[in-house]
């Protein structure tokens, strides 16, 4: 079966089928209901017409009989002006009215002088259907229906048509006024109506058509290529590297089915042939070794949450292996699947207690390491800090036995001597920091006040190194929390390293601060040498010294900067630094502001 289907499916060719006995519904009912409507509807309009010329020409006479009788017409002349306007008037389609006297049955009045003074109860049509007799009892009678059809010959012609004829009474001259349309012509009013319509009706009709058949095609071109899509979809399935199904979820969890797998599946539990899940029966959560993980996977099944989850299981030839899964519940035609796909990570489970063994055998190092360093700095400062009392002493007492080459001898044995002290506090140092040992007196500082300070310590530099260190201080009064002293030993260092890598003469060191809301940020700016893209890593590293610059000239130790983050992180600060090369370097700080001073 399909993994899944495309637009086209079921739900499609079912609306198609229903559009098409839709449109043969219309095309009946529009022939066979909506054409004989119209029909009908057409013949009561042209009755309604007649009827109402009729009754407006009785309304003429009554007028002329109300002037005859106010004198406004001499006696007689109203019926003469009403036979007149009889004789002259013809309407439409050669139509016609005429008059019949009541009393002797006659016809008075019409426009055709061949049928004046005939004798209406005579009258036959053309199948010798007596209508003038019928005509003359319906009056009488004050039918209300008083249309006569008979057969008559057209006017001017020879041709017989069915005529439908509508008479009224006047009772003051006692006269009957009759009128009357011949129905061919209104049948030919008619179809000329209905072919338009048919017309209409046939391009729309044919519109419809064509699109039908253009969906019909496209729909079997679409088949054809939903079926070639899902060809290449179940061969690309089943050659992926991962395991994938299909499984068809029953209410209870007992019925559920294997309807797609492919082989990856097979290879990963270890199935001894491909049909073995859907023969014997594929229960993934029987694979898991551990029961909690068989409820589990149940319950992220229901709950769609089979998401990177990963489970030991056992595979069919006993094989422990880990997978990761990744699993989505859909609903289709009121039945539930689950689609899946299982990763064979056992490999990346093994590399990542490789890498965690690893790791801790690292941390164990680095704690040897750490306990070396520290072992090793309180042994060798004790001798050290003899060494340099003792040549402090020979300096001091005994440098009259010394020649000038001894006694610099002495100087750079004390100058080293005193690097090795300063190395190994900064390594015992750092070492409280990192370890949260470093007892820190968190006070109250103002900022411009220890600046001020460690400003003033470096203008002896200044003067002897021939550098300018500006100091600009815009704010007042500048209150943080933090260690004064270590707030210190943080500006001391940074002010040295701009020293170092400023050149004399030439080099400019700045000192300024920008003060927010909540912030205060400190910058240490020179012009010196700078530091490189690919330097810029390594500036807050342990030991690690960049190459590019004269710092290795200075011998130092790379404990420096790493001991100035600590510091400052642990004063809840934080220390950042813009830097080129050969154009300078901007170290600033940031600290949180006390508020409510």
């Amino acid at each position: 079966m399909p993994f899944f289907k495309i637009f086209l499916d079921t739900t499609f060719k079912k609306m198609l089928f229903i559009s098409i006995v839709y449109l043969i519904t219309m095309i009946v009912i529009f022939f066979f209901y909506i054409i004989p409507r119209i029909n009908e509807i057409l013949m009561e309009e042209r009755k309604q017409i007649v009827r109402e010329m009729t009754n407006f020409m009785v309304e003429v006479f009554e007028e002329l009989e109300t002037q005859e009788q106010t004198k406004y017409l001499p006696d007689g002349q109203a019926e003469e002006i009403a036979k007149d306007i009889i004789n002259g008037y013809l309407y439409q389609n050669n139509d016609y009215f005429f008059a019949i006297d009541a009393k002797n049955k006659k016809i008075i009045a019409t426009p055709f002088k061949n049928q004046l003074n005939k004798t209406m109860i005579d009258e036959i049509d053309t199948i010798g259907h007596p209508f003038g007799k019928d005509a003359l009892k319906d009056t009488r009678s004050n039918a209300e229906n008083l249309f006569i059809s008979y057969k008559w010959n057209k006017t001017e012609s020879d041709k017989i048509g069915q005529k439908l004829s509508y008479f009224a009474q006047f009772e003051p001259w006692q006269w009957l006024i009759g009128t009357g349309v011949y129905i061919d012509d209104i049948t030919q009013e008619i179809n000329a109506i209905i072919r338009k319509i048919v017309s209409v009706f046939s391009s729309i009709l044919f519109l419809i058509i064509s699109l039908l058949i253009y969906i019909l095609r496209t729909s079997a071109k679409i088949e054809k290529q939903k079926n070639e899509i899902e060809l290449q979809f179940m061969s690309l399935i089943k050659n992926l590297p991962i395991a994938v199904f299909r499984i068809e979820l029953a209410k209870d969890n007992k019925g559920s089915s294997l309807i797609l797998w492919n082989k990856s599946l097979i290879n990963t539990c270890e199935f001894p042939y491909e049909d073995y899940p859907s023969k014997h029966g594929f229960r993934l959560q029987n694979l898991l070794v551990n029961q909690e993980d068989r409820i589990d996977i149940i319950k992220r099944a229901k709950d769609g949450t089979l998401l990177g989850k990963e489970y030991e299981i056992r595979t069919f030839t006993g094989k422990h292996l880990w997978i990761r899964i990744f699993g989505y519940i859909t609903k289709k035609n009121f039945k539930t699947f689950l689609d899946a796909s299982i990763e064979n990570v056992t490999r990346n489970y093994e590399a990542d207690k490789l890498l965690k063994k690893s790791y801790d055998e690292l941390w164990k190092i680095g704690e040897i390491k750490n306990e070396i360093i520290s072992i090793t700095s309180y042994e060798l400062k004790t001798p050290l800090a003899n060494i340099n009392d003792i040549i402090s002493y020979f300096s001091k007492e005994n440098t009259k036995n010394f020649n000038k080459q001894q006694k610099n001898y002495l100087q750079k044995i004390k100058k080293n001597t005193n690097k090795l002290l300063e190395m190994i506090n900064n390594m015992m140092d750092l070492e409280k920091l990192e370890k949260g040992e470093m007892n820190l007196n968190i006070t109250k500082v103002e900022m411009n006040e220890v600046l001020k300070d460690v400003h003033e310590d470096f203008q002896a530099r200044c003067i002897l190194e021939k550098k300018k260190c500006i100091i600009n201080l815009t704010h007042p009064k500048i209150y943080i929390n933090a260690d004064k002293a270590q707030l210190k030993r943080v500006f001391t260092n940074l002010l040295d390293n701009a020293f170092k890598f400023t050149k004399n003469k030439t080099g400019v060191i700045e000192i300024f601060t920008e003060v927010t809301s909540n912030t205060v940020k400190i910058h240490i700016k020179d012009n010196g040498i700078g530091i490189s893209k690919e330097d810029k890593e390594k500036v807050f590293k342990k030991f690690t010294q960049v190459e590019n610059n004269i710092e290795r000239k200075m011998n130092g130790s790379g404990l420096g900067l790493p001991i100035v983050k600590t510091i400052v992180e642990q004063l809840n600060g934080k220390i950042e630094f813009e830097s080129q090369s050969k154009k300078g370097s901007d170290f600033y700080i940031t600290f949180p502001l006390i508020k409510n001073i």
